[in-house]
C-alpha cells in the first residue's frame, strides 16, 4: 500500500498522472492530448518551406482543434476562429490563393509546413476566408475548397487613421445687424422613389468554373520502331496528337475537352513480297479526367478514319491495294496512386483499348494485268495493351509492357517488351519478342522508341515558374537548398 501511495504521489509531481489518465491540456486555449501536444511543439521547429503543386493530393485529416493548434494561434485568436467556423453562418469572406503566395499549411493526419503556392495547372485556388481582430491585428484562417488544408496567412494590422490638422481661429470680425427676414414657407418635399438596385451575381460554384486559355494543355507522342527475323523486316513510325482547348475544374479535378489525330505509317518486307501502308485515325472529340482524390486519369474518345495498304511480290508480277474506312472508339488510363505515396515500385501502371470496325472495304488484286484474288476483307482492327512501371530509380524508370495488334482476319501479333525511360517519362525506348499468330506464334525481335513532346514542353513550363517562384522566395527569405524529390526547401539562413 505504501509502494502504491508513494507512486501515485511521483507521477501526481512529474505531471505524468493526467496523460496517464487520458486528461487533456491546454494548448493556445484549445484542448488537446498531451501527446498531441508534444507533437505539435516538434512541428514548429521545422523550417523547410514546401511547394503546394498538387491541391487535394494531401488533405488535412485532423479535427478543426488540432489544426489552430499546428498554426500556433494566440489562444482568445484561435477561439474566435472556432467559433466563426462552427457556426456554419457564412461568416467568411471568398478567397483567392494565387501562384507564389506563401502561408503554412495542415497535410495529412496532423503535419504543418511552411509552403508556398506553386501551381503547375496554370489556374489560382479558390478558398475561405476566416478573419479574427486582436489589438489592432486581422489573424487570418484559409481553407480551400478543394482540399480542406487549413492554413494560417501572414497577418495584417488594421490601417490607423491619421489625426485631423489643428483647427486655426481667425479672430471674429465684427457683427453688423442682420437685415430683417422674411420668412417664405418652405415647399412640400418631393417624394422620389428610390432605385432600383440589381442584386449582385451569385459568386460562381467550382463546378461552374471554366477556363479556356489558361486551360489548354496539348499531347503530342511521336515514336519508331523495327522489327526482324531470318526472313522478314518491317518497321513503323507513329505521331498522336490531341489538343484540349476547354477545360472545367470538378470537385475531385479537372475535366479536358479537346481533339486529336492520331496517324501511323509502316512498311515490311520479307523473301517473296513487299508492302507499305498507312493509319489515319481522327477522335472528334477527346475527354479527358484528371481525379487527383484518386491519383489517376481516363480518357475516352469516339474514333473514324481509314487505312490503306499497297503491296507486290519480289518480282512484281502480283499487285495488292486494299483500302477500309474506320469507326470505333477508344480509352486510356492512368493510375499514378503509389507514385504519390513516394513507392519506387511498380509506381505507376498504364492501360489502352482501341477497337475498331471496318465499314467499308475496297480490294484491287492482279497477277500479270490480269484481276487475282486479294485475300480477306478486314473486319476489325484491336489495340489493346498495358504498361507496368517496374521500378523508379533517380533520374530512369523501367517498365514491362504488353500489346495485342490485330487486323483481322489476316493480321494477329502479341509484342512483349521491357524499357526504360528518363524520370520525367519523356523518352522511352524498349526492346522485345513479337509473335505473329497468323503464323503459328513465329517471333520476331522489335526495338522502339519514343518521345513524349507534350509532357516535355510542360516540363519547361514548370521550370520556368519554379525559377519565378524561387526567385521571390529569395527576395524575400534569402537563400535557400531544395530536396529534389520532395520539393521541399531548407532555409540558409535559419
Amino acid at each position: 500500500m505504501k509502494r502504491i501511495f508513494l507512486f501515485v504521489l511521483l507521477m501526481t509531481l512529474t505531471g505524468a498522472l493526467p496523460a496517464l489518465a487520458g486528461e487533456k491540456v491546454t494548448v493556445n486555449g484549445m484542448k488537446v492530448s498531451p501527446e498531441f501536444a508534444k507533437m505539435a511543439r516538434e512541428q514548429k521547429s521545422r523550417h523547410q518551406l514546401f511547394h503546394y503543386k498538387h491541391p487535394g493530393r494531401d488533405p488535412y485529416r485532423g479535427t478543426l482543434q488540432q489544426a489552430l493548434v499546428l498554426l500556433d494561434y494566440p489562444p482568445d485568436v484561435a477561439k474566435i476562429l472556432l467559433q466563426k467556423v462552427e457556426c456554419q453562418c457564412n461568416n467568411f469572406d471568398l478567397f483567392v490563393i494565387e501562384h507564389g503566395d506563401v502561408f503554412v499549411m495542415t497535410f495529412a493526419k496532423n503535419s504543418v509546413r511552411k509552403s508556398v503556392a506553386d501551381f503547375g495547372m496554370g489556374y489560382d485556388l479558390d478558398a475561405k476566408l476566416y478573419t479574427a481582430e486582436v489589438d489592432g491585428i486581422i489573424y487570418r484562417l484559409v481553407v480551400p475548397k478543394i482540399c480542406g488544408n487549413w492554413s494560417r496567412y501572414p497577418e495584417k494590422r488594421v490601417p490607423v487613421k491619421p489625426c485631423p490638422p489643428p483647427k486655426v481661429i481667425e479672430p471674429v470680425p465684427p457683427v453688423e445687424p442682420a437685415p430683417p427676414v422674411i420668412e417664405i414657407p418652405p415647399a412640400p418635399p418631393e417624394i422620389v422613389p428610390p432605385p432600383e438596385v440589381e442584386a449582385p451575381p451569385e459568386p460562381p460554384t467550382e463546378n461552374e468554373k471554366c477556363t479556356f486559355w489558361d486551360g489548354i494543355r496539348a499531347e503530342l507522342y511521336v515514336g519508331a520502331g523495327k522489327g526482324f527475323n531470318s526472313g522478314a523486316r518491317n518497321g513503323w513510325f507513329y505521331a498522336d496528337l490531341t489538343v484540349y482547348p476547354f477545360s472545367l475544374i470538378t470537385e475531385h479535378g479537372r475535366q479536358y475537352f479537346g481533339i486529336g489525330d492520331a496517324y501511323t505509317a509502316f512498311k515490311s518486307r520479307d523473301r517473296v513480297f513487299e508492302g507499305h501502308g498507312y493509319r489515319n485515325l481522327v477522335k472528334p472529340l477527346v475527354a479527358k479526367d484528371f481525379n487527383y482524390d484518386n491519383h489517376s486519369d481516363i480518357s475516352l474518345a469516339p474514333i473514324f478514319g481509314w487505312q490503306e495498304f499497297k503491296g507486290n511480290t519480289r518480282d512484281g508480277r502480283y499487285q495488292l491495294s486494299k483500302y477500309a474506312k474506320l469507326a470505333g472508339g477508344g480509352l486510356q488510363y492512368n493510375n499514378y496512386a503509389r507514385e504519390s505515396e513516394g513507392e519506387r515500385w511498380f509506381a505507376e501502371t498504364q492501360a489502352w483499348l482501341t477497337v475498331l470496325v471496318a465499314t467499308d472495304n475496297d480490294i484491287n488484286a492482279t497477277f500479270d494485268g490480269h484481276s487475282a484474288d486479294g485475300g480477306h476483307k478486314t473486319t476489325f482492327v484491336l489495340d489493346a495493351g498495358a504498361r507496368q512501371f517496374i521500378y523508379n530509380a533517380k533520374y530512369i524508370r523501367t517498365y514491362a509492357q504488353f500489346e495485342y495488334l490485330g487486323e483481322l482476319p489476316d493480321f494477329n501479333v502479341i509484342n512483349l517488351e521491357l524499357g526504360v525511360s528518363d524520370k520525367w517519362k519523356i523518352f522511352f525506348a524498349g526492346a522485345g519478342v513479337q509473335f505473329n499468330l497468323n503464323r503459328g506464334g513465329i517471333p520476331s525481335r522489335i526495338f522502339d522508341v519514343g518521345m513524349d513532346v507534350g509532357e516535355a514542353g510542360r516540363l519547361g513550363i514548370r521550370k520556368y515558374r519554379e525559377s519565378k517562384v524561387r526567385s521571390k522566395v529569395e527576395s524575400t527569405y534569402g537563400k535557400f537548398t531544395q530536396d529534389e524529390e520532395t520539393g521541399a526547401v531548407l532555409l540558409q539562413n535559419r
